[in-house]
């Protein structure tokens, strides 16, 4: 009996301290309108939160406005929308900093890597690595890149059509596979072509995981080890370092012997072994830049097919540009990618329906006031959540903002400006440093794709989006490659 009473206690206590937090946030968010919720459930009563969120946040936005409360179980979150709002949070990290629970549940898998790293290690580390993802150094491996991709397109399309004339494919696993090999070749001069059951495999753990960790983020799932997403994400930190540490052992040989070749001597491993950085910081390095480097570009290149797909009369337009851009050629160049300007202009306007960083957050270290938003204030202690994907869906924003229109970006300006409200890939100084190696694989990849194959619908088939920390599918997303 007094064990029966004994839990009854720790549950009674528990329950308690839930409903404090609860109170708690209510009180410091009472300025701010928002749906009823509940202490521990919060709004997840309403099963939408969990099918949808993007949806049920679009529906709060007609009802509340920009800014609103969200309480995702026991975490409350201020949802912002409003564009000017963004901008100050995202380039503001002294007073609106990640939070140590976004940390924490990051570090699961990327530990204190470039993803997760604050303050004088951030800047650390973009100073080891940053280098490495500017456009010229990008471009110095175009060659690599397009003998990539027209080995993975014959690979995986050309020999899996035969002789048939069309061939469906979920091509979210195409892309994982050319922008994990293409990555890997460029960041530590390695891939897994030679083993592709272990590719598969990291593949598939990158891509689940990329949810998994969003889920885990968003609704503040305890890191204990006996929940499935969490040890499943502890699984994706131990498999992709066990091969890593591999390849780090075998490059500190070469360089003691002299054996590493040009190549090799510059790229990111070289750099990690002469920063003097410790085993643990090479692991969380590693695994960040493998888990995190390679699924934006293969998500978004995997949405930029389906848009082609959509849209017949886009893809024509592109193709055309494409062949009068290359004539004979069937290696794309730098200069290509820089004179094809409707090119630019159907990658942004994916990049503004699937935004491939689906939800930042951060937390206010003070309380703060927003004077470029009317003088809001932000009450310290504030968990904020960013939805990218419905700010660039903002119909105050964008004409007919859920239509792929490619020419709404006639007279835009700067592709990575946020003035009109786009943010593809975040904003200020913790933008995805992978953006620009993201969209210089992926115009790769297309143009090599509109040159052999019309991009068809699949028929009956409709995305789910749902956001892990890139933006991700339920379902895929499936196409028809018909012979040209």
């Amino acid at each position: 009996m007094a064990i029966y009473s004994f839990i009854l206690l720790g549950l009674g206590l528990v329950f308690c301290y839930y409903v404090k937090v609860y109170v708690e946030a209510c009180w410091r968010l009472r300025g701010f309108r928002g749906p009823f919720a509940l202490p521990l459930l919060g709004n997840c009563y309403n099963p939408s939160v969990i099918i949808s969120l993007f949806k049920f946040m679009a529906n709060l936005r007609k009802q509340y406005g920009k800014v609103f409360t969200l309480f995702l179980f026991n975490r409350a979150y201020l949802v912002i929308l409003d564009p000017a709002i963004v901008r100050r949070v995202l380039s503001d990290s002294k007073q609106f900093p990640k939070g140590p629970n976004y940390v924490d549940q990051f570090s699961i898998v990327f530990g204190q890597g470039l993803v997760t790293s604050e303050n004088e290690k951030h800047r650390h580390d973009k100073g080891v690595f940053g280098k490495y993802f500017v456009r010229n150094n990008i471009l110095d491996h175009i060659d690599m890149m397009n003998a990539y991709t027209a080995e993975g397109v014959n690979q995986y399309v050309t020999q899996a059509m035969g002789q048939r004339s069309e061939l469906n494919m979920n091509v979210e696993h195409l892309f994982a596979k050319l922008a994990l090999r293409i990555f890997m070749r460029f960041s530590i001069n390695s891939d897994y072509r030679d083993n592709p059951k272990r590719e598969e495999e990291i593949c598939h753990m990158v891509s689940k995981g990329s949810y998994y960790m969003g889920f885990v983020i968003a609704f503040s799932v305890p890191n204990w080890s006996f929940i499935p997403m969490i040890k499943f994400l502890n699984n994706v930190r131990t498999e992709v370092w066990r091969d890593a540490k591999v390849l780090l052992d075998i490059r500190r040989k070469k360089l003691q012997n002299g054996e590493c070749s040009d190549l090799e001597k510059q790229d990111v491993l070289t750099a990690m072994i002469e920063n003097d950085l410790t085993e643990l910081d090479m692991k969380d390095q590693l695994v960040s830049l493998i888990c995190a480097g390679h699924d934006t570009t293969a998500f978004f290149s995997s949405y930029l097919c389906l848009v082609l797909a959509e849209n017949p009369e886009v893809q024509t337009q592109l193709r055309q540009v494409v062949e009068t851009q290359m004539g004979e050629r069937t290696e794309v160049t730098g200069d290509d990618l820089s004179s094809m300007k409707y090119l630019t202009q159907v990658m942004h306007e994916t990049l503004r329906l699937f935004a491939i960083i689906p939800n930042l957050s951060r937390v206010s270290a003070a309380d703060v006031v927003i004077k470029e938003a009317d003088n809001i204030m932000i009450p310290k202690g504030t968990d904020l959540m960013i939805p990218m994907y419905l700010l660039n869906r903002d119909p105050e924003i964008w004409d007919n903002p859920s239509k792929f229109d490619p020419s709404r970006w006639d007279n835009k300006g700067d592709f990575t400006s946020a003035k009109d409200g786009f943010f593809p890939f975040g904003y200020g100084s913790r933008t995805c440093t992978g953006n620009m190696l993201a969209q210089i694989e992926s115009a790769v990849f297309i143009c090599h794709l509109l040159r052999k194959f019309d991009i068809l619908p699949e028929p009956g088939f409709k995305v789910s989006i749902i956001a892990g920390i890139s933006l991700t599918t339920s379902n895929g997303v499936k196409v028809i490659f018909r012979k040209r």
